[in-house]
Parts: structure tokens; C-alpha cells; sequence
């Protein structure tokens, strides 16, 4: 993505990933499903894959996760013991007040990620154009990015659609209801 998001302080994403076992090395810690252009969320936010092998150097050494990376805040949210080998719909959405991330509808964590984004920034998916050697080497089915925290529904609603278009089970998503597609749409790759 040449052109910047226009990403503030609110904004929701949705990504359709298969998490997959990455590659080894010391610098393999996370892996961007989707990045600012600064080293992992200086800027903007990065979403990235925690896969090290069991018995490699890093933060979350053997544990799968993902971390979000937002204004230079972050936390990661454990996806138990090893990758699923199978396409899951993450979401995020964010807002002044919380940071909010789910897998297949379901909270994985939500914290209070206060800094501001810049609104600039520049975003790659798929690696970081920092850190050479870290590169996302799953499959990515979709994205959506709005520029605005979108309400539970519409964020229901998306998780809803998605997994009925890539055949992946939803929690807690409802059914029905009208994508919000031209408001406040940033990108749909």
C-alpha cells in the first residue's frame, strides 16, 4: 500500500489469516499479517504473528500469539500451543479508550493502547520494510480496514460474513445485518 491509511486513534481491522508454524532464527519473533511503515507501530499499528519454533530465542519462545503494536504501545494475546495450520478471522478495533483483539469473534485481549496514531503512516502487509528478515509466510485471504471503531454489531456482522465466505466457524457473530462497506472505508485487499 503506497498511500497512507489515514489511520487515527479509531480505527478496525479484519483479516482473514491462516496462522502458520514460521520460519526459524533469532530475528523470526513476529511476523506482520499487516504493518506501519516504522519498526512495528511507532507510527501506526502493526499486527503481526508470534510463531517461534519451541526452543527459539525471543519473546514468547515456543508460545503462538499475535501482537499489537499501536503508537509504540503493545500486548500480545496467546493462541495456545501450536499453529492451527487453518484460515481464522481476526479482528481489531480500536478507540481512545480500548484496543480490542478477536479470533473467529471471540476476545483474545483488550487493554487501554492510549498513544495516538500519527495518521500518516504508510502500511505493508505481509512483512515490515524495517526488519528484512521478518516476513509474514502464511496465507492471507482478506483485509478490511475502516478508519473509524466500528460499533459491535458492525463488527459482528463483518466477522459474520467472513466466515461464511471462507467456511470458518464464528463465535458469538450475528446473523444478517448489512456490511458497512462505504462508510469510512479505508482499504478492502
Amino acid at each position: 500500500i503506497n498511500n497512507p491509511l489515514l489511520l487515527g486513534t479509531n480505527a478496525s481491522f479484519f483479516i482473514v489469516a491462516k496462522d502458520t508454524a514460521q520460519s526459524t532464527g533469532a530475528a523470526s519473533c513476529c511476523r506482520p499479517l499487516i504493518s506501519d511503515d516504522t519498526e512495528y507501530g511507532q507510527d501506526g499499528y502493526t499486527i503481526a504473528f508470534m510463531r517461534p519454533n519451541a526452543g527459539q530465542p525471543g519473546p514468547g519462545t515456543g508460545q503462538p500469539a499475535i501482537r499489537v503494536d499501536k503508537a509504540a504501545n503493545n500486548f500480545t494475546a496467546s493462541l495456545g500451543t501450536a499453529p492451527s495450520e487453518s484460515f481464522h478471522v481476526y479482528s481489531l478495533t480500536s478507540d481512545s479508550s480500548a484496543t480490542s483483539l478477536f479470533e473467529d469473534g471471540l476476545v483474545l485481549n483488550s487493554q487501554t493502547l492510549s498513544n495516538t496514531t500519527d495518521g500518516s503512516a504508510n502500511y505493508m502487509i505481509g512483512a515490515n520494510p524495517n526488519i528484512d528478515v521478518r516476513h509474514y509466510t502464511g496465507d492471507i485471504a482478506e483485509i478490511i480496514v475502516y478508519n473509524r471503531t466500528l460499533s459491535f454489531t458492525e463488527r459482528n456482522t463483518i466477522e459474520q460474513h467472513l466466515g461464511t465466505k471462507y467456511s470458518i466457524s464464528v463465535t458469538g457473530a450475528t446473523s444478517g445485518g448489512t456490511l458497512p462497506v462505504t462508510s469510512n472505508l479505508d482499504v478492502w485487499l
